[in-house]
């Protein structure tokens, strides 16, 4: 699912993208795009069907096969509270991290946002992180507890769930039931933000591989985003 709210298909043997159709969700795709509180925000299979999220955080499903995106109603978890990658007054970010995942069965979210400072990478909290389980039938969630800022993404592996910690730069094992973090070890700073992954039964090493495939694809958009928004050449 796109910034400009269509869903697309991936081959995974050659990497080629097909248009399946707009989801009539809102586009935030270019400076002057309306960015609207319908605007796409986080994606998930589960249990093989496709929900997605939007700026208030409401939870939509999706028809693979027209794209179109259904509301089934409010999750709440806090809105989005500003135009994602805006700039502030002071010359900060208006950044925000949700992870949208599959684990043990059940749907899960992480939600926080805040101000990044671009020249030294702090991002100061507006609104704190923290975990929820979510209910896809009624879109209804429970708050299970407080946890880290910066959670771009996270799946379960082999029964454990990995986070990736945006904000540090490290990789993370998340408790499911009250939200707290251990770290384990970094990732490269270069491959920049992550913002998506997705579950696998497969061998924790082909799953992290992943991992990566989905954080490069993300980045290159969120930082092409980045660069219109913020005036910067590149």
């Amino acid at each position: 699912m796109g910034f400009d709210a269509a869903l697309n298909s991936i081959s995974p043997s050659t990497g080629v993208m097909t248009r399946i159709g707009p989801s009539g969700l809102s586009d935030c795709s270019t400076p002057s795009s309306p960015c609207a509180s319908n605007s796409v925000n986080a994606l998930v299979t589960f249990n093989g069907q496709a929900y997605v999220t939007d700026f208030l955080n409401r939870l939509y499903s999706v028809n693979a096969s027209t794209g179109a995106a259904r509301l089934i109603g409010s999750t709440g978890l806090p809105a989005i509270p500003f135009i994602p990658l805006s700039e502030n007054l002071d010359g900060t970010l208006n950044v925000y991290d949700e992870a949208l995942f599959e684990a043990n069965g059940k749907l899960y979210a992480t939600f926080d946002a805040g101000r990044l400072d671009v020249a030294t990478g702090e991002v100061t909290p507006v609104i704190n992180g923290a975990l929820y389980q979510i209910d896809p039938a009624t879109a209804s969630s429970t708050l299970i507890g407080s946890t880290v800022l910066g959670i771009g993404a996270a799946a379960e592996v082999n029964g454990t769930t990995y986070a990736f910690l945006n904000v540090t730069h490290e990789l993370a094992t998340l408790n499911l039931s009250t939200g707290s973090t251990t770290v384990f070890g970094p990732f490269d700073e270069a491959a920049g933000i992550v913002s998506a992954a997705a579950p696998t039964p497969e061998p924790a090493t082909t799953a992290i591989a992943a991992f990566g495939l989905a954080l490069l694809a993300s980045w290159g958009s969120i930082r092409s985003r980045l660069l219109r928004r913020s005036g910067s050449e590149g």
